[in-house]
């Protein structure tokens, strides 16, 4: 049950952010972020996740190059669990600019490390494998995206687990510096077996100086294999 629900939400957070290029350009940055998610996911025991996602990365006008280690602190009925997640690589790049064009295509490349503790439930112990395109269209004022991607997921020793095609929808809005968007999100497990969730998000990210940035998300799961609620907040350090 616990690795099932950190397959569920590990790749979240880099599907979900909106296309920040326009706001900062060619910096190093450092984000502290942290969250909480829960659910029970149609069973008779609540899973309840606190989490620490630290960030380090470099980004410039066509390209982000992240890395992030989380740390985790898992709850399902009496047990509970406190260690280091798996690290997350991440590298984001622009493939066609929407301001020379009536739309613009971005993607992704994602590598999940093995560094969680297979023992307490927080990892596979293998290696996941994520690519994503980002289809960006600007309507007016309002910017959409239709997004999916393709995970493959590192089997653990005991339990094999479903690639996963991920999909969302997304409506955004910059308002001179802060971007606010709404986002619909689903994940579908290419198995028979394989549960998919559906989650809608709200989100923003404020530049508050040179130096600091502000962002966060909220989300209502819409069907009984998403986490029911969860929220999440982070300030970026620009260098």
């Amino acid at each position: 049950m616990r690795l099932n629900f950190i397959k569920k939400i590990i790749f979240a957070i880099l599907f979900l952010l909106p296309n920040i290029y326009a706001l900062e350009k060619g910096n190093v940055y450092l984000e502290m972020g942290g969250g909480y998610k829960t659910g029970d996911f149609g069973t008779s025991s609540r899973t309840n996740l606190y989490y620490e996602s630290p960030s380090l990365g470099y980004i410039t006008s066509t390209y982000d190059v992240n890395i992030t280690l989380p740390y985790l602190s898992l709850t399902t009925g009496s047990n509970n669990v406190n260690d280091i997640g798996d690290t997350i690589l991440n590298v984001n790049f622009e493939v066609i600019p929407e301001e020379n064009n009536n739309f613009g295509l971005d993607s992704a490349i994602t590598l999940k490390l093995p560094t969680g503790n297979e023992n307490k439930g927080l990892s596979t112990g293998n290696r996941d494998y994520g690519t994503f395109i980002s289809f960006q269209k600007s309507l007016k004022e309002i910017k959409l995206s239709l997004s999916t991607g393709f995970i493959k997921t590192g089997d653990s020793a005991l339990q094999s687990y479903d690639d996963i095609l991920p999909y969302g929808l997304t409506l955004s809005k910059i308002f001179a510096i802060t971007n606010i968007y709404a986002s619909l999100e689903g994940r579908k497990y290419l198995s028979i077996n394989g549960s998919n969730p559906l989650a809608f998000y709200m989100g923003f990210f404020r530049i508050l100086n040179k130096q600091y940035s502000l962002k966060g998300n909220t989300f209502l799961g819409l069907n009984k294999d998403s986490p029911d609620f969860g929220i999440g907040l982070g300030v970026v350090r620009w260098f």
